[in-house]
């Protein structure tokens, strides 16, 4: 006998005649799409009705959408944050796919010495990546707002950000790095200066600091080829920063 299609047996989608995880998918993408800080309770209480904490492959179909949304959408970062690490207090799966997202999606900020043969797994893995690259800016925010809550360990966020470093010391003498440099060089502040009071403590700060004060103790005349004066000043204000705690300066 075939198996029987994936269903989301949850109340809501009783009620409303849903039969296929697919809709019921389909209703909590809308939820996600219409959240707002108006109406962040209503939208959380709606989430709660439609998931159901035995179907992993909805759960994380549904946190995978969410990390998207957050990743593109700067401005509500800290508000999917905030749901997905409330709604894991009820739905122990989320903190496992979250830690697990992490991960995987940490893998953005690492730059591929070649590109594998086409045709291939790797060659799609590859792909995969190059897409989720174009939101490295807005994920550098969201996994802040993570590691902050708790729901993403500081050990590996600091991990994260030491390579970052790494890829700016290996792309810094060339000049076709200039976007790539100014970019990382952006994600590094964002994900620095928002969370003060765990770089002011972790043992893995210190090191993060030389390494960008190496960086950028240069001058303008004698910068590295693949940095512009932008992104040599965002290291050199980054590392100003650290000098104050971590803390932007209060103009």
């Amino acid at each position: 006998m075939a198996a029987a299609p994936f269903v989301a047996f949850t109340s809501a989608a009783v009620r409303s005649g849903v039969s296929s995880a697919a809709r019921v998918l389909q209703r909590a993408k809308g939820k996600l799409n219409r959240m707002g800080f108006g109406n962040y309770e209503d939208t959380k209480a709606s989430m709660r009705e439609m998931l159901d904490g035995d179907e992993v492959e909805f759960l994380d179909e549904m946190l995978a959408y969410a990390f998207h949304k957050a990743a593109s959408e700067s401005l509500y970062c800290a508000l999917f944050a905030k749901l997905l690490h409330e709604l894991s207090t009820e739905f122990s799966h989320f903190r496992t796919s979250m830690r697990k997202l992490f991960d995987d999606y940490a893998g953005i900020f690492s730059e591929a010495v070649a590109v594998p043969e086409a045709d291939t797994e790797a060659y799609k893995q590859w792909l995969e990546a190059q897409e989720r690259k174009k939101f490295r800016r807005g994920y550098s925010q969201f996994v802040v707002e993570l590691v902050k809550l708790g729901a993403a360990d500081a050990k590996a966020f600091g991990v994260l950000l030491q390579n970052n470093v790494t890829v700016l010391e290996s792309a810094k003498d060339d000049g076709k790095n200039i976007q790539l440099c100014e970019e990382y060089g952006d994600c590094l502040s964002t994900m620095c200066v928002a969370a003060p009071e765990l770089l002011s403590s972790a043992p893995w700060s210190a090191e993060l600091v030389r390494r960008l004060e190496a960086l950028s103790a240069v001058s303008i005349a004698a910068k590295p080829s693949g940095f512009s004066s932008r992104g040599l000043f965002t290291l050199q204000n980054l590392v100003e920063c650290a000098k104050r705690g971590w803390r932007t300066p209060s103009f």
